[in-house]
């Protein structure tokens, strides 16, 4: 069940990833990406995420429990 979980955090941090290759404002992308480097135990990256996606949708409800 972990690894399980663990590939399923990677999946969704390379698919966050190439969202932020096509847009650096899809707040959405970087919320993602801050959830899934959070799942990873990566909690400097996911940090840096959620304060970027933060920054450009301040109201999104995303946020309100990151």
């Amino acid at each position: 069940m972990l690894v399980s979980n663990f590939f399923q955090y990677e999946e969704s941090k390379n698919d966050a990833l190439r969202a932020l290759t096509l847009s650096k404002d899809y707040s959405t992308a970087w919320y993602r990406l801050g959830y899934a480097n959070f799942g990873l135990s990566q909690y400097d990256m996911a940090a840096k995420a959620f304060l970027k996606g933060l920054s450009l949708a301040p109201t999104s409800p995303h946020y309100k429990h990151a």
